[in-house]
């Protein structure tokens, strides 16, 4: 009866043991996604604009150290490209409630009439840059701007009507224009380009 009783208790001890071990289990495995969501969260604050959710400043200028470095080893050319929106301010003092469903249906349009290749950023609250990622011929940029253009220059359609913008458009090109990420930014916003 004796040794009955033991096998009982440590089967009872193991349930037990086993119970509180899933607990702990779950209970860590609920704090590490707990953590990896904090962390995605501060990396995608920290990198990405609130607005748009394409690459702010920051994540912009570190894939533009990336790619001059890339460049540099390979002896290659890359451009950048600014694209200022002329009347954002007007649309943000005239349109205070859509003034930022406007600016991300503007990052839309952008992505849309680039390459899958390259990477937009929204750098300020009236500029993108694109970072085309490879050599491209000075005419098939002029197509690039073209579409570019386009794009803006047909307008966001609301209640009110078909809302134009008015987009300045810049380039630099690596190392022509400048060797670094923000020497190439500032050369691109002022450089503005005739379409």
């Amino acid at each position: 009866m004796t040794s009955f009783t033991l096998v009982e208790y440590f089967l009872f001890v193991s349930v037990v043991l086993l119970g509180l071990s899933i607990y702990l289990n779950i209970k860590q495995k609920r704090l590490l996604n707990q953590r990896k969501n904090s962390e995605a969260a501060l990396i995608k604050e920290a990198y990405f604009d609130p607005v748009t959710d394409l690459p702010n400043r920051k994540n912009i200028e570190l894939v533009l150290n990336e790619q001059i470095a890339r460049s540099a080893r390979h002896g290659k050319s890359f451009s950048i490209v600014s694209i200022n929106i002329g009347n954002y301010r007007d649309i943000k003092i005239n349109y205070k409630d859509k003034a930022n469903d406007i600016l991300v249906q503007i990052g839309d349009r952008l992505l849309e009439s680039t390459r899958d290749e390259d990477i937009l950023s929204h750098i300020e609250e009236d500029e993108f840059i694109l970072v085309l990622n490879e050599y491209i011929e000075d005419d098939n940029l002029d197509i690039l701007f073209r579409r570019i253009n386009n794009a803006l220059e047909e307008g966001i359609v609301d209640e009110h009507g078909t809302l134009k913008m008015e987009a300045e458009i810049g380039k630099s090109k690596y190392p022509d224009d400048a060797s670094d990420a923000r020497g190439l930014i500032y050369k691109a916003k002022n450089q503005i380009l005739s379409i």
